[in-house]
């Protein structure tokens, strides 16, 4: 995976700073959405709750019978603010369902009632005509001519209104947070390229160096830990400064130590004759090469 390590440091630092901030973007992305599905609810619950407590408010007890009164207008209002469809269902102590729907599913048994509100009250979900549904059981005391007892209250509603605010909730959410993570790279793409300019004109100085220049070079990073490269630097010209001095004294030495051996032979070749220059040339090369050094 060539593109996990870019051979620009400039890019591999704006990455290895750009992944940690796209992954903490998708994580509070997520949380996000679930707390706004948990804000939904709670929003959409207390309607709920509302609603039932309507229907309950509208109990009455006629020759010995619960009976409830439950205009379509009440609950068309409902249905009306939340885009949603409505279900209730309502039983008398007895066990009987004596309006709404009777094949509204019943509360499973695990469930919990809610501490959220100071009510006999209790939120589940379920499915119902294949739809998703959120319910809410609210228990009504009956205490009047013989109807002695818990009535309970069951209003349901479709989710599509939680499901939209959440989404504008998360929508809003992942906009605000995108914004911030977007300019957060933005300030580091600008960071980065303030903090290795003087690197890029280090790179630029050695570029236009003279070959044989050996001068130190300037104190061009900022930095305590860049600067040991510049250290260092300089310390290699000062051993090769060196090296190049001895090497230099080294053959002014060697020259002078053959000047003297050389300006003999050629004094010699030149006054000798033509057959004794040969000899004695061959016997200076002869005696040069038996007495080496």
């Amino acid at each position: 995976m060539k593109w996990l390590k870019p051979q620009s440091l400039y890019l591999q630092l704006l990455l290895f700073l750009g992944l940690p901030l796209l992954l903490l973007w998708g994580l509070s992305a997520f949380n996000s959405y679930v707390s706004a599905l948990q804000a939904a609810t709670q929003a959409y619950d207390r309607t709920l709750l509302s609603s039932a407590r309507t229907v309950s408010e509208r109990l009455e007890v006629h020759n010995g019978k619960l009976q409830v009164n439950v205009p379509w207008v009440v609950l068309d209002s409902f249905e009306l603010n939340m885009n949603d469809r409505l279900y209730y269902k309502v039983v008398d102590p007895d066990g009987r369902v004596i309006s709404g729907y009777d094949d509204l599913p019943k509360m499973p048994p695990s469930t919990s009632r809610t501490r959220l509100y100071p009510a006999l009250a209790w939120f589940y979900h379920t499915e119902y005509r294949g739809q998703a549904i959120r319910v809410a059981k609210l228990l009504q005391p009956v205490n009047e001519d013989n109807v002695v007892g818990m009535a309970e209250i069951y209003v349901a509603e479709t989710l599509q209104s939680r499901r939209y605010l959440a989404t504008q909730l998360l929508f809003s959410s992942l906009v605000s947070q995108g914004l911030l993570v977007l300019l957060t790279l933005v300030l580091t793409a600008w960071l980065l390229r303030r903090v290795l300019r003087p690197m890029r004109q280090l790179s630029s100085l050695m570029v236009r160096r003279e070959p044989g220049l050996l001068a130190p070079l300037p104190e061009l990073l900022p930095w305590s830990e860049t600067r040991l490269l510049i250290v260092a630097f300089n310390r290699y010209i000062d051993r090769l400064r060196g090296v190049l001095s001895r090497q230099a004294r080294f053959n002014a030495d060697a020259s002078h130590q053959l000047k003297t051996p050389l300006a003999v032979l050629k004094t010699q070749v030149s006054v000798a004759p033509d057959a004794q220059r040969s000899g004695a040339v061959a016997g200076e090369l002869a005696g040069d090469e038996r007495h080496p050094g």
